[in-house]
């Protein structure tokens, strides 16, 4: 990643699960400087994801919405590399299924993320003009 700079753009962790759309920081509670760049995004990747089945995620920076967790990759890509739209994405379900989404599960959770991610792309190309 650090050989892909300054042309490193975006930066996805996905994860499963606990329809959850993170952002940096995790280590600690206060707000990065892109917060509100970072914030507005994910209210619109979240947005975009729940029109297609209604599937409902909370979004904000990981501290603030899940835990403080120190040794994420999404505040290194961001405190280190500088790439203002790193995500973690926790996607189905909320605890029910946990790691073992069931079959019938798996082909909606990539329509509402695939739409998510069109969103996050659409922003990134947009940042480049």
């Amino acid at each position: 990643m650090m050989a892909m700079q300054p042309r490193l753009k975006g930066y996805i962790a996905f994860h499963a699960y606990s329809q959850l759309w993170m952002t940096p920081w995790g280590y600690t509670v206060a707000r990065p400087t892109d917060y509100a760049a970072q914030n507005a995004l994910s209210r619109a990747c979240v947005t975009a994801l729940t029109a297609v089945h209604g599937t409902q995620f909370v979004y904000g920076p990981i501290a603030t919405t899940i835990y403080v967790a120190s040794g994420s990759s999404v505040d290194w890509a961001y405190g280190i590399l500088r790439v203002v739209y790193s995500a973690t994405p926790e996607l189905r379900d909320l605890g029910k299924y946990g790691f073992l989404l069931p079959p019938d599960q798996i082909i909606p959770s990539g329509e509402e993320t695939f739409a998510a991610l069109l969103v996050y792309a659409k922003t990134l190309v947009d940042s480049l003009l």
